[in-house]
């Protein structure tokens, strides 16, 4: 279970540096949201 939420962390981090890097608007809230949905499965 530790492995799983460290991967989905680390996945939330990759999805918030690409989302910060892109230039598309609506790309970016859509990494935004994919972070935020991997932090979510990471607190259970």
């Amino acid at each position: 279970m530790i492995k799983e939420t460290k991967l989905l962390r680390k996945q939330a981090d990759k999805a918030e540096r690409t989302a910060r890097a892109v230039s598309d608007a609506e790309a970016s809230e859509d990494l935004l949201s994919l972070a935020r949905a991997y932090r979510s499965q990471a607190t259970f």
